[in-house]
């Protein structure tokens, strides 16, 4: 190699997340990513594995909340007071609510189903799901200060009911309690079990958000942490933080202080649209799912985005996450078309890409040139291919290197590239995957040789 040639390892792994802008970011982080694994392989990237619809023509109305029984039925609760159960493969609707009005939030607590609707919390035995079920059979009804959120939050002992301004308790003896009363112009929007305490995040317009503390007996809070102009959407408890979504940003919240981790936009604002599955937290944006965290101590926690709809439609808009820990479902609509979603276990997605960083060598203003490279890749099974292409300065990308599947490889692929010359001062590869379905294709790293003397 000339003394002015550069090897520069444009990607080796993508442990890292999303970057900054094109130009900055941790080690090993890239500039985009969809339904592309970035943890289960260290040294390289491949596809992830797919939502695969769940529901066929069975669903017409929105989606809430999802629930998984103790006695291992799926129950979905609708927009419309219809609650539906998925025996072994089909949905099939086992009741309305009375009044039929939109189902907001559903857990499972001490033999019982409960749902929220805007004035009312519901109760239905468990042993009655075994049958269809008349809309007064057995359900019990306690009245709630009208509201569009009810979170409900069991815990082992009690169930959290949060109604407008006041926080409500379901004891294990199935007696109601109001518990605290807040200002009125506050909206219980999420609860989360500390263990020792339960955290109730209220929110007023779009701009302000109050946190309250609830350890004791006091009808009052215990302690009050005002978070002035963050606009909260989305919370749960993940490794043993408290972490907190906002529109533009994922960060932990710890005694009287936000720690924000990713600036990301347009988080959705559903009370049922997070879930921790996997030991990753999973967050709803737009028509896709962000996966957050990591599977070896050595690596960050990181955020991806990872999970398109069933049907590849980033204009579907998804309205509940569920997680039993065995099984992750999500619910979708797009116009009046509805369905559920599972993340399959064999299944993978066909295709999808990673966008790399922006390479500028030791400056973004040196002039530089490209000599050769090397790719490295999985042997490549029946249908799988790897694609890479490059843009240089901003401009389209231009295709390089298709890369099909043949059928004796060693397990390890390499591969010289050898370029045109190009002039550029900063270079950008996109590497696109795909799979039959059954298998992905593993991509492992590429190094660029390039001469970084050029004069203007």
């Amino acid at each position: 190699m000339a003394e002015s040639d550069l090897l520069a390892p444009i990607f080796r792994w993508a442990y890292g997340w999303l970057s900054d802008d094109i130009f900055t970011g941790i080690d090993a982080s890239f500039y985009s990513s969809k339904n592309i694994d970035i943890r289960g392989n260290a040294k390289g990237i491949s596809l992830n594995k797919a939502l695969v619809l769940d529901s066929s023509t069975t669903i017409t109305e929105k989606i809430n909340a999802i629930l998984k029984t103790s006695t291992g039925k799926m129950m979905a609760f609708w927009a419309n007071g219809w609650i539906y159960r998925k025996d072994t493969t089909t949905w099939a609707k086992i009741t309305t609510d009375s009044p039929a009005t939109t189902i907001y939030s559903a857990c499972e607590f001490n033999g019982y189903i409960y749902w929220t609707t805007v004035d009312y919390l519901h109760r239905l035995a468990i042993g009655n799901l075994s049958w269809n079920i008349s809309a007064t059979d057995a359900i019990n009804r306690q009245a709630l200060t009208s509201a569009v959120y009810h979170p409900l939050l069991p815990s082992m002992w009690d169930m959290f009911v949060g109604h407008w301004w006041k926080l409500g308790k379901v004891w294990i003896e199935n007696v109601w309690e109001d518990l605290i009363t807040m200002d009125s112009v506050w909206v219980v929007k999420q609860m989360n079990d500390l263990g020792w305490s339960i955290r109730v995040i209220t929110k007023w317009a779009s701009w302000n958000t109050n946190v309250y503390l609830r350890d004791g007996t006091n009808t009052n809070p215990d302690q009050t942490i005002p978070l002035k102009w963050f606009d909260v959407r989305q919370s749960a408890i993940f490794n043993g933080y408290n972490y907190l979504i906002t529109n533009k940003w994922i960060g932990i919240l710890d005694w009287y202080k936000i720690y924000p981790i990713k600036k990301i936009d347009n988080f959705n604002d559903n009370i049922n649209s997070i879930s921790v599955y996997d030991e990753k937290l999973y967050i709803w944006w737009t028509g896709w799912v962000y996966v957050y965290g990591n599977k070896n101590k050595n690596y960050p926690e990181v955020l991806n985005l990872e999970l398109s709809a069933s049907n590849w439609n980033s204009a579907d808009v998804i309205w509940a996450i569920y997680s039993d820990w065995v099984d992750l479902y999500v619910s979708r609509s797009n116009g009046s078309s509805y369905w559920i979603d599972k993340l399959s276990a064999s299944v993978y997605y066909t295709t999808w890409e990673l966008v790399t960083k922006a390479y500028y060598g030791k400056s973004l203003y040196e002039i530089k040139e490209t000599i050769r490279g090397m790719v490295g890749y999985s042997t490549l099974k029946d249908w799988e291919s790897v694609k890479i292409s490059y843009s240089v300065d901003g401009w389209s990308y231009t295709e390089i290197l298709t890369i099909n599947f043949a059928t004796v490889l060693p397990d390890l692929w390499t591969e010289d590239l050898v370029f045109a010359s190009w002039s550029f001062q900063y270079i950008q590869f996109k590497f696109e995957l795909w799979g039959n379905g059954a298998t992905t294709p593993s991509f492992y790293n590429l190094d660029l040789v390039f001469n970084n003397n050029i004069k203007r």
